[in-house]
């Protein structure tokens, strides 16, 4: 399990307004609002650079979030050509925003039925979830992030270790 996040104030230009004794978010109260989210949006770019922003759903486990979708959808293709990716919650009044890269890998079984159990769990699919990680699945780790209540009020950026 990755260690947390180095926690600072975010730097804003001083037109913003944010104060320099502003109080930061914990990382544990934004992983929380993260995990139990059932939405993500996903950024990606192809190798020529063209942006797209994609719904997903996913659980986080271990300080990563797993998801899977079909090899030829089109944010996969640009995973694989481009695995720099940008992660947020669907809620810009509770904003989370997390930067990392994707790593492609099979699970083995019992780790594709964990993480079957908790997509089950989460969003009641019924029947055999692991089903959908057992050809591969997608691991999402952060490195960096940033997350507010009220940008002018409590804005944090999040360093993960590499």
């Amino acid at each position: 399990m990755p260690s947390d996040p180095a926690v600072r104030r975010a730097r804003l230009p001083d037109g913003y307004g944010l104060p320099e004794d502003s109080p930061t978010l914990s990382w544990e109260s934004v992983q929380s609002r993260f995990e139990a989210s059932h939405h993500y949006w996903i950024s990606t770019a192809d190798a020529a650079g063209s942006p797209l922003s994609r719904p997903i759903d996913g659980v986080w486990l271990d300080g990563a979030l797993y998801f899977s979708g079909h090899e030829e959808a089109r944010w996969r293709r640009n995973l694989r050509a481009n695995p720099r990716t940008c992660l947020t919650l669907e809620d810009a009044e509770n904003v989370v925003i997390l930067e990392g890269e994707v790593e492609h890998f099979v699970p083995d079984e019992a780790f594709a039925i964990a993480l079957g159990d908790a997509a089950n769990e989460k969003y009641e699919f019924g029947g055999n979830a692991a089903e959908l990680y057992r050809g591969g699945a997608c691991r999402f780790r952060p490195r960096t992030g940033h997350a507010w209540t009220m940008l002018y009020k409590d804005a944090t950026h999040f360093r993960f270790e590499s």
